[in-house]
């Protein structure tokens, strides 16, 4: 599940970093250490996985900086 929320937001991202596969699998890693982690509580994983997400979300929205700066 957490894997194709990844990659809607990643085909949802004009951003040439997120859409970067060095990116993905870097990304991608993070999450399968964390999935395979024995000593994270399934909520912390949770808690994780949408942590990872959502940093895709804000950093490959274009906009971001020019909502800021207004």
């Amino acid at each position: 599940m957490h894997d194709e929320l990844l990659d809607i937001e990643i085909k949802k991202s004009p951003m040439w970093e997120i859409n970067n596969p060095r990116v993905n699998a870097l990304i991608r890693a993070t999450m399968d250490i964390v999935y395979l982690s024995k000593e994270m509580k399934p909520d912390h994983k949770e808690e994780v996985f949408n942590v990872l997400i959502s940093c895709v979300r804000i950093y490959g929205d274009p906009d971001l900086i020019k909502k800021e700066m207004i």
